[in-house]
């Protein structure tokens, strides 16, 4: 049995379009699933999103996930 070659494809435009289309997502509030509040202000977010590029949001969404699951 032989292995097929190994293909190397390269979209230079694939994450500026996946970050456009996450924001369209979020500001049609579509699949937001967490909501950050700042003085009154509701921000609707991607839970993924947030713990992606925040450490702070990183580890108070997993204890969020963990909390939720010793609930269920």
């Amino acid at each position: 049995l032989q292995m097929a070659e190994t293909v190397k494809y390269v979209d230079e435009e694939h994450k500026s379009i996946f970050l456009k289309l996450l924001n369209e997502q979020r500001l049609e509030g579509e699949h937001c699933d967490i909501a950050v509040v700042v003085e009154d202000v509701k921000f609707r977010a991607h839970r993924c999103v947030l713990a992606a590029c925040s450490n702070y949001f990183k580890k108070k969404t997993l204890r969020v996930s963990i909390l939720h699951q010793s609930l269920c």
